[in-house]
């Protein structure tokens, strides 16, 4: 039997971080960010940057399952970093915050990735 490969890989070394956050290109719109970086490697790898402020627990990790949704749908990016956050926005904008918003926001900025 034989396994489907991962296409998406979790940054998961704070050294990486640290270079990306460092090296990476960085594109903002509407509370959203997406870092990104070019690497060596044939695979795409992605990190989440979803702060306390942006909701308790429950909210981060809601976050995150949709994150990697989104990341899923996408299979033309080859051999880059990313990594997808928010910014400070007015308090419980996050927290009313429904799929199809968070899909929308990352979608625009998606498109805006060059490499």
């Amino acid at each position: 039997m034989s396994r489907k490969q991962k296409k998406w890989f979790s940054l998961s070394k704070k050294k990486d971080f640290l270079l990306l956050k460092r090296n990476g290109r960085r594109l903002k719109r509407e509370g959203f960010f997406i870092i990104y970086l070019k690497n060596e490697l044939s695979l795409c790898r992605f990190g989440l940057s979803f702060p306390r402020w942006t909701g308790n627990a429950v909210h981060r990790s809601r976050f995150k399952r949709w994150a990697r949704h989104f990341l899923k749908e996408k299979e033309d990016l080859k051999g880059v970093d990313l990594m997808l956050g928010f910014e400070k926005r007015e308090k419980d904008f996050y927290k009313n915050m429904k799929y199809e918003s968070f899909c929308i926001g990352f979608e625009k900025l998606y498109r805006l990735i060059q490499l």
